[in-house]
């Protein structure tokens, strides 16, 4: 989304000799991941405001990514693609936080089918990028730590009765639940 800014920005450095010729891929590639960083959290941030889910956004976002860049899942094909599903996908949840009456029962049903489905699915690759055999290994392992981490925090939530909170963590696992079964899809579907 940002290549043509970036390659800009990266001129512009080896033209004041900030950096070498020879490292501008290198700082290219940072500069466009920069950027491309920048624009989700403001994002984020915005659709939070609009929804009047600040917290929410950011609980949300902060317990999603780091759990997803290890479990994999479904990716749009370009980078445009994944933004905009990025943004329906987050007004989607902060809108079911807001409307949808979450109970204890519901989170803890939510919880535990989240939770069957990343413990037998993850990692899921995708075809842009095939993981080996010791990567699967690491990812998996990540992943659930990640994982592990989060629905200690989700049960401590629904335990203490913060169900805000709770809510949106269920929510966070539940999303990658409905991603990596996304993923496995099409992956399935790529191999016919």
């Amino acid at each position: 989304m940002f290549r043509d800014v970036s390659q800009q920005l990266t001129q512009s450095l080896i033209d004041n000799n900030t950096i070498k010729g020879e490292e501008r891929e290198i700082y290219r590639y940072g500069i466009q991941q920069g950027l491309t960083l920048i624009l989700n959290l403001v994002t984020t941030l915005l659709i939070g405001l609009l929804c009047g889910m600040v917290w929410q956004s950011v609980v949300f976002t902060m317990m999603y990514i780091p759990l997803r860049s290890f479990a994999g899942g479904f990716h749009a094909k370009t980078p445009t693609g994944c933004y905009i599903f990025s943004i329906v996908l987050m007004f989607v949840v902060l809108l079911a936080m807001k409307f949808v009456p979450f109970t204890h029962f519901i989170c803890s049903i939510m919880l535990f089918v989240s939770c069957l489905i990343i413990v037998l699915l993850v990692p899921v690759e995708d075809g842009n990028k095939p993981l080996d055999k010791i990567e699967q290994k690491v990812y998996r392992k990540r992943s659930l730590l990640i994982w592990i981490f989060e629905l200690i925090a989700t049960a401590l939530c629904l335990y203490f009765n913060l169900m805000s909170l709770a809510t949106c963590l269920t929510l966070t696992l539940t999303v990658m639940a409905v991603m990596l079964i996304l993923g496995q899809l099409k992956n399935m579907m790529i191999q016919l």
